[in-house]
């Protein structure tokens, strides 16, 4: 990836993660994806709320901590919550993609 050049490029992220059985470490990949796209001059959206999540800390968090820089699902341990989510974030990136 390291030759890839993004600018310009509108990306909308989304991991996969187990908040109970990986609170330390939940969605740390995520965000090592969003800092090398960024930093390769990606347009990054899809921002989610990170309320209602319960973990220690994830490199999937932005600054303020609170919001993930992308949809964050778990599918271990809310599955029941990931289709509400997944429609919800839909919704929010074709609006941020301007296709409303």
């Amino acid at each position: 990836m390291d030759d890839l050049d993004f600018s310009g490029k509108t990306i909308a992220l989304y991991g996969l993660g187990d908040q109970v059985g990986y609170p330390e470490w939940f969605l740390d990949a995520l965000g090592y994806l969003y800092h090398k796209l960024n930093g390769q001059g990606a347009k990054i959206v899809g921002f989610w709320p990170a309320d209602g999540y319960e973990f220690e800390q994830s490199k999937a968090l932005l600054e303020d901590s609170q919001l993930f820089v992308g949809l964050a699902l778990d599918e271990e341990t809310e599955f029941d919550k990931s289709a509400e989510r997944i429609a919800t974030w839909c919704r929010q990136i074709r609006s941020e993609f301007g296709l409303d």
